[in-house]
């Protein structure tokens, strides 16, 4: 596709207009310029409480939007502590012990020391409390962070209109 673009963007382009359509484009080029002024205009003025300020950080941040997903992967996991390993099944068939035909059939399974299931629990239940408290934390530096903002916009605000009062006086 380069190639393509290469040829299209690389012959100058000749744009003949005749005169009687510049008045048209001229007009044309006007009435748009003026719309798009028209149309940039218009103010909305909404109004934010600091507590709708908040609750829109908080749905909104990607680092907030993680840290759940960790809780809830870290929840999930508590449930994967107690795993026995697979079992293993060996079948042998042949002349092994004596001159005639054997069988033998042998299945194992590793089972680790009991205390070590309870031990791991214990662990995913630590790590679940670690991931919460990391959401806790990002959590309150997130609406600290908002707080923060919406107190300084008021800040400069009220420091506008002081100067603009000002303004008028002089």
């Amino acid at each position: 596709i380069l190639p393509i673009l290469y040829v299209i963007f690389s012959k100058p382009v000749k744009l003949t207009i005749k005169p009687k359509h510049i008045k048209t484009a001229t007009l044309l080029l006007v009435l748009v310029g003026l719309g798009g002024i028209a149309f940039g205009q218009k103010e909305e003025s909404v109004s934010l409480s600091i507590d709708k300020a908040i609750d829109i950080a908080l749905q909104n941040n990607p680092d907030i939007n993680n840290a759940q997903l960790q809780v809830s992967s870290k929840k999930m996991l508590e449930k994967t502590s107690f795993s026995l390993s697979p079992v293993e099944v060996e079948y042998q068939y042949g002349q092994i012990n004596s001159s005639l035909n054997d069988f033998n059939l042998l299945v194992k399974q590793k089972i680790d020391w009991p205390f070590l299931y309870s031990s791991e629990k214990k662990l995913k239940k630590a790590e679940t409390g670690y991931s919460q408290l990391h959401y806790d934390l990002i959590k309150n530096v997130v609406i600290r962070d908002v707080k923060i903002a919406y107190n300084e916009w008021i800040y400069y605000y009220e420091k506008k209109a002081i100067f603009q009062i000002q303004d008028s006086i002089y």
